[in-house]
């Protein structure tokens, strides 16, 4: 979402608005392959560095914290991309926060 977001503003900055343009545009709209390459680099670095990290602390407590990804894939949803969720969802993550809290 953000990537896409991204390249949309950079190429609209880049071409004048026109009323014909709107289908063209989604022809247009391709992220480089740099933005990529960039990306998954650091997603490289990113699990290396998660894995240095977990190296130190016990199996529950790894376990728990890999659960918890839910939660914060929901703050991010709902935060940056406005996404919505339905009430169960909340529910849902509320309970395995809890469950989390107890546990811990």
């Amino acid at each position: 979402y953000i990537l896409r977001s991204y390249v949309y503003q950079k190429q609209n900055r880049r071409t004048p608005r026109s009323a014909n343009t709107s289908s063209s545009l989604a022809a247009k709209l391709a992220v480089p392959f740099t933005l990529y390459l960039g990306l998954s680099l650091l997603r490289a670095v990113d699990l290396a560095m998660t894995n240095l990290a977990m190296q130190f602390i016990n199996y529950p407590a790894k376990t728990l914290m890999k659960s918890s990804r839910v939660v914060f894939t929901m703050i991010f949803g709902v935060f940056i991309t406005h996404k919505r969720y339905k009430m169960i969802d909340y529910a849902i993550v509320l309970c395995m926060v809890i469950g989390l809290a107890v546990f811990m």
